[in-house]
């Protein structure tokens, strides 16, 4: 993969690095400190709005859903520890983001 390639493909990534750079090399430790508390908060919101889903779609899932309905409902469920951990540590093999299921919630009634 070149350069630009790269970097096209992750453009809101990039532009997060750079941002967390600036505000490190800034402001020094309480700049870390800053980013860190940062990262922490948005890995807990994500992973709340997850559980949230999942919490919503169960008894649906439960009462009156699919065999293959229940299999993605437990599958949802299995991940959200290893992508709560992708969230705060990101990727240690090298700065390309993890695969990342997302979900859409279908509301109430559907």
């Amino acid at each position: 993969m070149e350069l630009t390639e790269f970097i096209k493909s992750r453009p809101k990534e990039l532009l997060k690095d750079v941002a967390t750079e600036i505000v490190e090399n800034s402001l020094g430790a309480y700049g870390k400190t800053v980013t860190t508390g940062y990262k922490i908060m948005s890995a807990v919101k994500t992973t709340s709005d997850e559980v949230g889903e999942i919490l919503t779609d169960a008894p649906r899932v439960l009462a009156r859903g699919s065999v293959e309905e229940a299999r993605e409902l437990y599958g949802r469920a299995e991940r959200v520890p290893l992508n709560f951990l992708n969230d705060v540590f990101g990727d240690i093999t090298g700065m390309f983001p993890p695969k990342r299921y997302v979900y859409q919630y279908k509301g109430s009634g559907e």
